[in-house]
């Protein structure tokens, strides 16, 4: 809701497909480039991106991966931001070192709330030592009851036939 919200995005590297969709739409895009977690030049990246959050008062920051809860959810603890959202989408994954997800679970502790995107990724957060208390589930899907057709009295609703005619080739 733009009478609401204010939404400003920061990203590691303006490229890829939704640049452009998101680039109209907010009221800026910021940039912090990174290659690596451990690079100096991180660091730096690391206190900008607090003194953006402090410059613009950003008040919430809602971070969405691995890589953007281990740089987003401590700096904005270090700017003041009032509410941190990390997120966990996937169960632990090979692609991750073990150090990554230690970092990880170390920055969740700066978060306010963590969503998981199922219940078997809320359980790996709460054996990853992420307090209860702190996890919400927002699954993925669309709940399909939400959205059934209203009976109407008096009208039964037709279902409709399919006819099978047998494979095709």
């Amino acid at each position: 809701d733009r009478n609401a919200f204010e939404v400003h995005v920061a990203c590691f590297h303006r490229r890829g497909p939704l640049e452009s969709l998101v680039a109209g739409r907010v009221a800026s895009l910021a940039t912090f480039p990174i290659e690596g977690f451990g690079r100096p030049a991180t660091v730096r990246q690391w206190f900008r991106f607090a003194r953006w959050c402090r410059d613009i008062n950003v008040r919430i920051v809602h971070t969405c991966e691995l890589y953007a809860n281990i740089f987003g959810l401590p700096a904005a603890a270090l700017a003041g931001v009032d509410v941190r959202i990390g997120n966990r989408r996937e169960l632990i994954t090979p692609d991750k070192t073990r150090g990554q997800l230690r970092c990880q679970r170390l920055a969740y502790a700066t978060a306010h709330v963590v969503v998981a995107n199922s219940t078997a990724a809320a359980a790996q957060l709460r054996r990853e030592g992420v307090p209860a208390r702190k996890i919400r589930i927002v699954s993925n899907g669309v709940d399909c009851a939400a959205f059934a057709p209203a009976r109407l009295p008096g009208r039964p609703i037709r279902a409709s036939t399919i006819r099978s005619t047998g494979p095709r080739s």
